[in-house]
């Protein structure tokens, strides 16, 4: 992994209440750590111009 890029990797184990995943599936992810989800660029899919909070990579 290096911090900055997408993640990638297989789930080893999920809780109780996941429902999206199973174990043996591969996943990805962007490295976004912090958004709203609420703003005019978060709902149309561009978290990294998040107007409330900021997606720092530390």
């Amino acid at each position: 992994m290096v911090p900055g890029h997408e993640i990638a990797g297989v789930v080893s184990a999920v809780g109780s209440k996941v429902t999206k995943f199973a174990v043996g599936d591969r996943v990805g992810v962007g490295r976004f750590v912090d958004f709203c989800g609420e703003c005019e660029y978060c709902l149309r899919g561009d978290e990294q111009f998040c107007k409330k909070r900021r997606s720092f990579n530390v």
